[in-house]
């Protein structure tokens, strides 16, 4: 949690394997359980405090979300369940990210999905028989191929596509201009936050593996592909992705030990610190 006057900074929330919710505190000498709950029936690879102190968010690994409801500038004791939301077509969640306002979260999934969830209105929501929501209204958006990744526009050999195109003037080989395009299938989203530098309303960035690895990648709902690709090294893998606190700069945490920020007014530049 965020330090605050009342929180001090040492509030942590754990979860476990079990699907059990520690909720720590750091004393001068000593690490107190403040609570403990049964979140969910998986085991627990997330959890989450919204930068505002006021929400908690879990995430199992079976794709449940639960959000919870809290005070950590008042009333560090509150932990009031708000609700349980299952996503259908996640396979394993990745990475969540809450943005600067506290009232919506970003989920990557091992899918190749974006879910986009707002902050639940508990006065809004009938949980006397079950916390579980179903039909909870969420966005969502699917990695997909930009244009430059299509075959058609991949730099080609000139002497095989002269036998091809003799091939084709004989009628043994179909032309290819007219085949539709083929879309890689999604790979896994590893990593994501809210593009604070545009318009986090709509923009978000991503980094992902298998057939996209190499690029991180600059995305909007209101667009089916990533708006804008940006090279980094192919071997390299992330594991850290957050603007700072004033959303200026991308912090970039990658697996070779480098940490990269990047001004997104200029985001092929870096500074990089090993």
């Amino acid at each position: 949690m965020r330090r605050s006057e009342q929180n001090k900074g040492r509030v942590i929330a754990c979860g476990f394997e079990t699907g059990i919710l520690r909720i720590l505190e750091l004393t001068d000498s000593n690490i107190e359980i403040a609570m403990v709950m049964k979140a969910h029936d998986g085991p627990i690879d997330f959890t989450l405090y919204a930068p505002n102190q006021m929400t908690l968010v879990t995430a199992s690994r079976n794709g449940e979300i639960f959000f919870f409801d809290i005070n950590g500038h008042l009333e560090l004791g509150k932990y009031t369940p708000i609700c349980l939301l299952n996503l259908d077509t996640c396979i394993k969640i990745n990475d969540i990210k809450w943005n600067s306002a506290s009232n919506k979260i970003l989920v990557a999934c091992e899918s190749g999905y974006v879910y986009e969830i707002e902050r639940p209105d508990p006065t809004k929501l009938d949980t006397n028989d079950s916390y579980l929501i179903k039909d909870y209204p969420m966005r969502t958006w699917k990695m997909k191929m930009m244009e430059f990744q299509m075959k058609k526009n991949q730099k080609k050999d000139e002497e095989e596509e002269e036998k091809k195109r003799r091939a084709r003037l004989r009628g043994e080989l179909k032309n290819e201009d007219n085949e539709e395009e083929e879309d890689w299938e999604p790979e896994g989203i590893t990593k994501i936050c809210y593009n604070e530098a545009d318009d986090a309303k709509n923009c978000f960035i991503v980094g992902t593996k298998g057939q996209y690895k190499g690029f991180y990648y600059l995305c909007n709902f209101d667009s089916p592909r990533p708006l804008k690709a940006i090279a980094i090294e192919e071997q390299l893998s992330f594991c850290q992705l957050q603007f700072n606190n004033t959303g200026e700069f991308l912090i970039m945490a990658l697996d070779n030990g480098e940490i990269r920020l990047i001004n997104m007014k200029f985001p092929e530049r870096s500074l990089v610190i090993k």
